[in-house]
């Protein structure tokens, strides 16, 4: 655990705007299955610079999670004044949070990153209250129609550097993620983003990001790199593609929405 922290602490997810199609398009999700109340509490688990913390604790009382002291820094920076924020340094395997206490959890772009997921999965479940919701977002790369699955024989080595650099150590299929979920959840949704053109940006991102160093900034987010009018079409297309696919295992993202017993 030393050393995922130590990783983190040099390679921190930094604050960005969830008002990009890409951000917006998982927030909405967020937002909709999690539906906070204004007197739930929410857990966001790897909150990394605050962005979805930030909008969620709009709503409710939200609980930043991170293993990196530096990340929680950012959170707090960004979330500045926000009266219903509370933070916290952490590993997700041993939350320091009381049992059967939060309303919802928020686990975004977390869980390929750990080393054991089923105790993480455990812990999130036992401070969840009996039918709190748990929104979950991972790399979907272990399913057999996704494109990194596809080019895998291919582009392996290419793949495994770009995992090392952004510290990914898993590509779930759907079937080993609902066996991950334990019997913890009385139901579980699964949908999924990116088929194939948002799951190419992704590998074309990794490529590039190979070269860079310090601060992890969002893959699909750079608006500031792209013209406008290109940037418009391309998310009118990626927007277009995730709704088509939703419900089809060829998606390089898996959402998991999943209610406690």
């Amino acid at each position: 655990m030393t050393e995922l922290k130590d990783f983190y602490e040099s390679h921190v997810w930094s604050y960005r705007d969830v008002t990009n199609p890409y951000e917006k398009f998982r927030l909405r999700n967020v937002l909709e299955f999690l539906a906070p109340k204004k007197t739930d509490v929410v857990l966001d688990v790897g909150s990394g610079g605050g962005s979805y913390a930030r909008s969620i604790g709009e709503r409710c009382t939200i609980v930043a999670l991170d293993i990196s002291r530096k990340a929680i820094e950012n959170a707090k920076r960004s979330m500045g004044s926000l009266q219903t924020a509370s933070y916290v340094v952490s590993d997700v395997e041993q939350l320091p949070i009381k049992e059967h206490s939060t309303d919802g959890i928020l686990c975004m772009d977390v869980i390929e990153h750990l080393r054991h997921v089923d105790r993480s999965i455990c812990e999130m479940a036992r401070v969840l209250k009996p039918h709190g919701k748990l929104a979950i977002f991972t790399a979907g790369g272990g399913n057999r129609l996704s494109l990194e699955y596809i080019v895998r024989p291919l582009l392996g080595g290419l793949l495994r550097l770009i995992y090392r650099k952004i510290g990914h150590l898993h590509a779930f299929s759907t079937a080993a993620l609902l066996q991950l979920m334990g019997d913890d959840f009385s139901h579980v949704e699964v949908q999924y983003m990116h088929p194939w053109i948002g799951s190419w940006l992704n590998l074309l991102w990794g490529t590039a990001h190979l070269k860079s160093s310090g601060t992890i900034t969002s893959p699909l987010a750079a608006k500031d790199s792209i013209s406008g009018s290109l940037f418009k079409a391309l998310w009118i297309l990626l927007d277009k593609e995730n709704e088509l696919f939703k419900n089809k295992s060829i998606g390089g993202e898996i959402i998991i929405n999943a209610i406690k017993r």
